[in-house]
């Protein structure tokens, strides 16, 4: 009689490539991105004193905050599969988050300083970093409380305040009810 095991069901074979993700990976991503990108540098001239004349140097002004896409670049992989490592491994999903903040740092302290443009800082936190331009015209009571504001810093006097209000209103068309007891603050 041979032994069966009698619970065991067929084992099933795994379709598709073997993972290449190692549980290393996590401390080096953090220490990729940690370490940054290339340094960005200027050109300047610097005198060579009175009679030398003067020459053009490479002046540092800061690193480049590190890229994810190097780091898969760097392990041969794409960045389709560091998305699916984040969806199976909870330790990388853990040092992606933390590598993502260290970038989000590396790139609001560069702006700063002024290692890179506004434009491409700004740029860089819409596509990578979820920030989205804020939209106050679609929220009638931020709308009406920007302008009050506008209004109380140009015009400190209440009395000229008054005034502005009064011929303001006469210019604008009539409005139901309703919309100003949404929009309107209590007077």
């Amino acid at each position: 009689m041979h032994a069966s095991r009698p619970s065991a069901l067929p084992r099933r074979r795994k379709i598709g490539r073997p993972t290449t993700y190692r549980p290393a990976y996590c401390q080096q991503l953090v220490a990729f991105i940690q370490r940054g990108g290339p340094m960005v540098t200027r050109p300047m001239v610097v005198s060579d004193g009175k009679e030398s004349g003067s020459h053009i140097e490479d002046h540092p002004l800061g690193k480049l905050p590190g890229r994810f896409e190097a780091f898969a670049t760097q392990l041969n992989i794409t960045m389709e599969t560091m998305s699916r490592w984040q969806d199976a491994q909870p330790a990388f999903r853990e040092a992606y988050k933390k590598a993502k903040q260290i970038q989000l740092h590396q790139l609001l302290e560069g702006l700063h300083a002024g290692v890179y443009s506004t434009a491409g800082a700004i740029f860089d936190l819409k596509n990578n970093h979820g920030y989205r331009d804020r939209d106050d015209s679609q929220d009638p009571k931020q709308l009406v409380a920007f302008i009050v504001m506008q209004i109380n810093a140009l015009l400190p006097n209440p009395e000229e305040r008054l005034k502005f209000v009064e011929q303001w209103e006469r210019q604008l068309p009539p409005v139901s009810d309703a919309t100003e007891k949404a929009v309107l603050p209590p007077a």
